[in-house]
């Protein structure tokens, strides 16, 4: 998949500007929105009555879009958000977990109830309430990897992605708050004490274990000395098999 703003891209995009001409593009990023407001993929019929263009004009957006990674071809001839609109979007999710993390922590020194002003924030129609629980970090196979990507890609152009950066080093801090907060209230040493974990995964309802917080904090209450029992109606086994071993041993 290329980069955007890497030669491949960057020659693409004046080509279909020169070749199908500026109403083409817009044509395109009307096509582009449509699937971008999906919940699911659509079809190019579903885009060619939606947008009331001919499937042949829809056919040939699509394809345009698709070599420029803004859509994604699926079986069926539909299309979905493609990897380098997903890759900014996740970015922007990540954004504002970090954002609401880094409320929760002054919540925390000022005795404020971060829910109700999360739920606050999430009334605001400019906002939205999604993506704004505040939690131990966000984790996964892509928010991480998307984040880091766009920081590396910045980079590259002599760009100093200073938001994103902050994104980064909020969401490695994260990780660590809820076994800072144990060991403020019992001490270093955890010798003897046992703590229950419930929800082992990035997120709920899925077994993926990739990148998730639990591990960290999982890790550093063994290393502490202490047992841990820990459960997840859904990716306890899917746990076992790509957790340490001794882990599960120790009680974990």
């Amino acid at each position: 998949m290329p980069e955007f703003g890497s030669k491949r891209v960057q020659t693409k995009l004046p080509s279909v500007a020169c070749e199908k001409g500026v109403p083409a593009l817009i044509r395109a990023s009307r096509v582009l929105d449509a699937v971008v407001a999906s919940d699911q993929p659509l079809t190019v019929s579903d885009l060619a009555r939606r947008l009331s263009l001919p499937k042949s004009t829809v056919h040939g957006l699509c394809g345009t879009l698709v070599d420029l990674g803004l859509l994604a071809r699926r079986s069926g001839n539909s299309f979905l958000i493609g990897p380098h609109v997903m890759r900014w979007a996740n970015a922007f999710l990540a954004q504002r977990i970090s954002s609401i993390n880094s409320i929760s922590a002054l919540c925390e020194v000022t005795s404020a109830d971060v829910t109700q002003i999360s739920r606050a924030i999430g009334t605001d129609a400019r906002i939205g309430p999604r993506f704004l629980n505040p939690g131990i970090g966000y984790g996964g196979s892509c928010f991480p990897k998307d984040v880091r990507a766009l920081i590396r890609q910045a980079r590259q152009f002599r760009l100093q992605p200073r938001i994103l950066d902050a994104v980064d080093r909020t969401n490695e801090a994260q990780k660590l708050r809820l076994y800072d907060a144990v060991r403020r209230r019992f001490g270093r040493d955890l010798r003897g004490r046992a703590f229950g974990v419930w929800g082992l995964a990035f997120k709920p309802n899925t077994d993926d274990m990739r990148d998730a917080t639990s591990v960290i904090l999982i890790r550093k209450l063994i290393e502490a000395g202490a047992r841990v029992r820990a459960y997840d109606p859904v990716a306890s086994k899917t746990a076992r098999k790509s957790l340490p071993g001794e882990w599960f041993r120790s009680g974990a």
